[in-house]
């Protein structure tokens, strides 16, 4: 299928099934243009997500998400109905995944230190509008998908 994203990870996987090695180059460079307000952050990722989809790629980013939310959904609802506690797991679940992200993109030059409020506090609604641009990529391959069939059934 003509592709936008995850055309790249599929290239290399074939690369490793024909038994090439590949080798680390220091010099090497890649250049990613880092979109430059929430809008387009937005539209970059719903785009990955429905190419992804696309190429039957879910176990690599979409189902891990949508168990995480689903999990953080359970303790919310436990939240209003058991206890307010039941919410806690949830926040220091989303405080760690932002220390995770953090720690492991430390290295790029766009990423800053853990220890400024601010910082972390934009890393955190980028992987939210991330999250939430994974979704919406979804429902529009699902609902094109179902788009689809419905005329082929017709």
């Amino acid at each position: 299928p003509d592709l936008r994203a995850a055309e790249d990870r599929i290239f290399m996987e074939q690369i490793e099934e024909k038994g090439y090695v590949s080798k680390y180059n220091p010099r090497a460079a890649v250049i990613w243009d880092v979109p430059e307000n929430r809008k387009k952050v937005f539209n970059r990722f719903c785009s990955y997500s429905y190419h992804d989809l696309k190429a039957r790629r879910t176990a690599d980013w979409h189902m891990p998400v949508l168990k995480m939310y689903a999990a953080a959904l359970f303790f919310i609802l436990l939240g209003f109905l058991v206890s307010p506690l039941f919410i806690l797991p949830v926040l220091v679940g989303f405080i760690f995944r932002v220390i995770r992200k953090i720690i492991a993109n430390r290295d790029e030059p766009y990423f800053k230190a853990l220890y400024v409020p601010a910082y972390f506090l934009l890393t955190g609604f980028l992987i939210f509008t991330v999250d939430i641009a994974m979704f919406a990529g979804w429902a529009r391959y699902t609902s094109e998908h179902l788009k689809g069939r419905s005329r082929e059934m017709a």
